[in-house]
């Protein structure tokens, strides 16, 4: 029995070995030197007193940045169970999965269409991999539970004991995720009270747990700068704009570009599910054609029209930014009717229509902090992507073909990665040789001109910019501080 589930899951072993790949590969950059140098032990003892409330996010990266194999332990094992916790969703809704190795390969597949801005602020970054991948785990685990209490009305006990801990410790990775598993376990309490007309004690324990890691979390010090507008990084709009100018621009702007057009590949795959699950349905020909219309409007927008004419770089003009949030909010409402109108069981609508709902109340927080990036919408990316698997396990694409075709694009996809990083890696590994041996050759040696790294969209800021960056650069590759480094300027678009 041990060893048939075993077989059955053994598709995990080369994306555990690639995920491992890719945690070796990955240099430190950006803000993770930092972590590597005293700060990240004075930030340690001070319990992030002057930083802010994400204790376990940022305790993984100072002892990532010091401890090798713990980063590449930690970075595998949150990879993997961002994949497991997707699998075990689609199980509660479409039944016990008879080909797991296969199913695990297509969510592989669909996880590593991730956007280039996206990877670089999570995966090729270890400062964004500690909190957003272990923020957006834990909301899944809370969310899978929650749905199981409504169904079930009752969990095992160590369901219970995973849900307590995890709405309690998942909230000191990323702000606006810890407001949203008080959100999604108040209103799935709330819902449950208004459906049953009684409490469930489990709700209660998970939403006390929930809001206890939330209250631990924002009686950081630190959070009464950003909100008096003291904080030098984070703020809540600012004098000039002002908070409700601020919100709008986010929301009009912003929102639009972060949520649909930067995960337009993924976008336009959920597309085509629903547009088969709408051509086997039974509904009239001018809503279903309607319906497709709408889902082809944004990935022929951005394909056609955005990206060729760089409309993303015109926002400031009123026009185009209504036209870009008009097509937005178009193609993000005519997903969940679509999905309405589909023939799908109950169950599987339901989950599939509640999954797009979440995206707001995920993202609403960020609608009045600033600076907010691709990372803070990592976990909206995810949500795709589960609705993707969820549809591609219904529609039983499981001949050998299909199996054929997902393993060349697996295959494809992650030896372009690895062999990315592989480049990436030695040219690191070289250029930090070339500067030692020059600073050996001649110890007089005032300025020294240091290439960029290739590759450089899929990471974050691998070549300091500012003087301060610079600092922290020489002072964790034993660089000497009276030497000056020049850097090319970056070819194309800043990160």
């Amino acid at each position: 029995m041990m060893l048939e589930r075993v077989l059955r899951y053994r598709i995990l072993v080369p994306i555990i070995f690639f995920y491992f790949v890719m945690s070796v590969l990955t240099p430190l950059t950006h803000d993770d030197l930092e972590w590597a140098t005293s700060y990240g032990t004075e930030m340690l003892n001070s319990f992030y007193a002057t930083l802010n409330g994400r204790y376990l996010g940022n305790t993984f990266e100072v002892i990532a940045t010091r401890i090798p194999p713990f980063r590449y332990v930690i970075y595998v094992l949150f990879s993997i169970g961002i994949l497991l916790i997707i699998q075990k969703s689609a199980d509660d809704i479409l039944g016990k999965d008879r080909q797991p190795s296969y199913h695990l390969l297509v969510l592989f597949t669909l996880i590593l269409c991730i956007p280039a801005t996206i990877y670089s602020q999570i995966y090729g970054w270890f400062a964004g991999f500690y909190n957003y991948v272990p923020a957006t785990f834990a909301s899944l685990v809370i969310l899978r539970y929650c749905v199981k209490l409504m169904y079930h009305k009752t969990l095992l006990w160590w369901e219970m004991v995973i849900l307590m801990i995890t709405a309690l410790l998942g909230q000191w990775f990323m702000e606006s995720m810890t407001l949203f598993n008080v959100g999604i376990i108040l209103i799935a309490t709330l819902v449950y009270y208004v459906q049953y007309k009684k409490h469930l004690k489990q709700f209660l324990i998970a939403l006390i747990s929930s809001v206890l890691g939330a209250i631990i979390m924002f009686i950081n010090p630190q959070y009464v700068k950003i909100f008096s507008g003291q904080s030098d990084y984070q703020k809540v709009g600012n004098k000039e704009e002002g908070l409700l100018n601020r919100i709008l621009k986010t929301f009009l702007t912003q929102f639009p570009e972060h949520i649909i057009y930067q995960s337009i590949l993924i976008l336009l795959i959920v597309a085509i599910l629903l547009g088969i699950l709408l051509y086997r349905s039974d509904i009239s020909l001018v809503i279903k054609w309607s319906l497709f219309v709408g889902l082809a409007s944004a990935p022929i927008y951005t394909f056609f029209i955005r990206i060729p004419f760089d409309l993303n770089l015109k926002l400031h003009e009123t026009s185009i930014a209504l036209l870009d949030f008009t097509i937005a909010i178009l193609f993000y409402s005519v997903l969940i009717v679509a999905t309405c109108y589909t023939s799908v069981p109950k169950r599987l609508k339901t989950y599939i229509v509640l999954l797009f709902v979440t995206i707001p109340i995920m993202v609403a927080p960020l609608l009045i902090v600033q600076p907010i990036g691709p990372r803070n919408f990592y976990s909206v990316f995810i949500i795709f992507v589960m609705v993707a698997f969820l549809i591609y396990r219904y529609l039983f694409f499981e001949g050998p073909q299909w199996q054929g075709l997902i393993k060349i694009f697996a295959i494809t996809f992650s030896s372009i990665y690895i062999i990315m990083f592989l480049i990436i890696a030695i040219s690191d590994h070289t250029r930090i040789a070339k500067i030692h041996h020059a600073t050996t050759e001649n110890p007089k040696l005032k300025t020294y001109h240091m290439k960029r790294l290739p590759f450089e969209d899929y990471m974050q800021r691998s070549s300091p910019e500012t003087e301060r960056r610079k600092r922290i650069f020489k002072e964790y590759y034993e660089i000497p501080q009276n030497i000056k480094l020049e850097f090319p300027p970056k070819v194309g678009k800043d990160s």
